[in-house]
């Protein structure tokens, strides 16, 4: 396994040993990344087991985001998440990167160095699908 494997599978161990399941998304921005020229996407969660502790979870070098959320199921879930989990390789990946010339011409830089970070609410609120480099919680 080379160095950059590691450190991908490290990321993606970090995102999955969250406490996602009962957790409530409360908020969802995209901002300007501050280093660079992709956004950043952020997710205000209330992690479970915290004490209902608030989180900014923040998606780094974000190269797609996929939002599918029913509002109103959202709320009568009262915000609740599923669960979540990060993975190296998925199809949403292999669906993007074929047909579309933009992604075509990048691959490496877009779509081999991000990861794929799935976050799930309860039924039948939605999920989201996000593709970056890295996350940060603050």
């Amino acid at each position: 396994m080379s160095m950059e494997d590691d450190r991908l599978q490290q990321i993606c161990e970090r995102f999955d040993k969250l406490h996602w399941h009962d957790s409530k998304l409360v908020g969802f921005s995209i901002a300007p990344g501050l280093t660079s020229l992709n956004d950043e996407v952020r997710l205000d969660v209330d992690m479970a087991g915290q004490k209902a502790r608030r989180f900014t979870i923040v998606f780094v070098e974000c190269a797609l985001v996929k939002l599918d959320f029913d509002l109103l199921g959202k709320r009568y879930c009262s915000d609740d998440i599923s669960n979540a989990y990060c993975q190296r390789d998925s199809d949403l990946k292999a669906r993007i990167g074929s047909g579309n010339s933009y992604y075509e011409i990048s691959k490496d830089a877009m779509l081999e160095q991000n990861l794929h970070f799935k976050i799930k609410l309860i039924e039948p609120a939605g999920e989201t699908d996000i593709l970056a480099q890295n996350f940060e919680i603050g």
